[in-house]
């Protein structure tokens, strides 16, 4: 869990740390599993798995928010209807930080967000949750941002999986 001190930081200023936060894990990340891992999830598991480097990660997976590309919108994970009770829950810690400073964006439902605001919620949402990751997948008009939990390190597998939903 985050320090307190987290929640009390200014929007600004909470992006920026969890920026460099979110960046400090993906590079983590690579040294694993490569530059270009493909990522596979299963929502009924509740997990993400990387391949296609030297060694395949799985972790425990939570749904931040999608943003459709025919209108430029965002649906938080805390009320979308196709994620599973349970894997919203680093989504809703967004939430509590948006009711806390008074911040619509992050306390509704669904708006408009600019080419950079999903990754911005995606990175607060690891930093607030003391994730391993965050990470998105494109399924056709539709991209998913997730953070992840503690990862679990096997063999690598030549064989790459396929991105999924």
């Amino acid at each position: 869990m985050t320090a307190l001190d987290d929640r009390d930081l200014p929007w600004d200023r909470l992006v920026a740390k969890a920026t460099r936060y979110a960046a400090a894990l993906e590079a983590a990340l690579h040294t694993w599993v490569g530059a270009a891992p493909y990522a596979d999830v299963d929502l009924d598991a509740g997990t993400i798995r990387f391949t296609g480097g030297p060694a395949v990660a799985q972790a425990p997976v939570q749904i931040i928010g999608t943003v459709d590309a025919t209108d430029s919108s965002w649906l938080w994970g805390w009320d979308h209807p196709s994620v599973p009770d349970g894997l919203d829950q680093h989504a809703a810690l967004v939430r509590e930080y948006g009711q806390l400073h008074g911040l619509a964006d992050l306390t509704t439902r669904l708006v408009p967000v600019t080419e950079i605001e999903p990754l911005e919620f995606a990175a607060v949402a690891a930093l607030l949750a003391g994730a391993q990751g965050v990470t998105s997948l494109s399924l056709g008009r539709t991209s998913v941002f997730m953070t992840y939990g503690e990862i679990t390190l096997a063999s690598g597998s030549p064989r790459p999986a396929r991105a999924s939903w």
